[in-house]
């Protein structure tokens, strides 16, 4: 299987992992409602289908002044 249906396959997965959540926690929320996720169910979704473009946050460059 090449690498960019093994990445499509983990992104389908991902969505279907979050909407099942949320689906399960708090029910149905309409269209275009959004909700946090915890993050510890996020870092485990992302570590079982993990996206290869993921580069996680990183700070900005910008300080005040």
């Amino acid at each position: 299987m090449s690498g960019e249906k093994i990445t499509d396959k983990n992104k389908s997965y991902r969505y279907g992992a979050y909407r099942l959540f949320v689906a399960t926690t708090m029910g149905h929320l309409g269209k275009g409602t959004r909700v946090r996720l915890p993050s510890c169910f996020v870092s485990a979704v992302r570590k079982l289908w993990p996206s290869p473009h993921y580069s996680g946050f990183s700070s900005s460059n910008i300080t005040d002044m």
